[in-house]
């Protein structure tokens, strides 16, 4: 008679979970685009972040990392972060092609539709032709300011602590 009741009573909040969990669906689903299309139009920069270090099994691409990547990153109004950022990627003019199956990271520049890509070696590309090479110090810069970004974010948490990088103590 105890196992039955404690039974029932598992039953019933297995059924609440999974009825909470539609409901906040739903809501997200139904409810939530005007939320979502306010930030969109205020965009001003997107990330799209796997960090260099991590090595892929499968190639990371120009065509796939916004699907694949670790950080997704949309900066809204914020045009101080933004010029901050793209001063980090102000690297040397190289000649050198980049990985396009080790791109490691995206960046959209909303305002003036520049798009940035950059291998795991540091060798950027941007949609306007430009090639540009970063250092070793330059993508240290550049994976801090990103890691240590609050705001409108995505992050594929298995992902990043698969690698060792969750949790960061020095960011709480």
């Amino acid at each position: 008679m105890l196992t039955e009741k404690m039974e029932i009573k598992k039953m019933t909040n297995l059924i609440k979970f999974f009825l909470c969990v539609l409901s906040v669906v739903l809501i997200l689903t139904l409810g939530g685009g005007g939320t979502a299309q306010g930030i969109e139009e205020k965009t001003t920069m997107k990330i799209y972040y796997v960090p260099f270090e991590v090595e892929t099994f499968v190639p990371i691409t120009m065509e796939d990392i916004e699907s694949r990547s670790h950080l997704v990153l949309w900066i809204y109004d914020n045009e101080q972060l933004v010029a901050e950022i793209l001063s980090l990627l102000q690297g040397e003019k190289t000649s050198k092609e980049i990985n396009d199956a080790g791109i490691r990271l995206k960046i959209e520049n909303v305002k003036d539709e520049t798009v940035f890509s950059v291998d795991r070696e540091g060798v950027g590309f941007t949609n306007k032709g430009d090639r540009f090479l970063l250092t070793k110090a330059q993508v240290d810069k550049l994976q801090v300011k990103i890691m240590s970004l609050r705001g409108v974010v995505h992050v594929n948490v298995d992902r990043l602590e698969k690698y060792g990088l969750g949790h960061r103590p020095d960011l709480d």
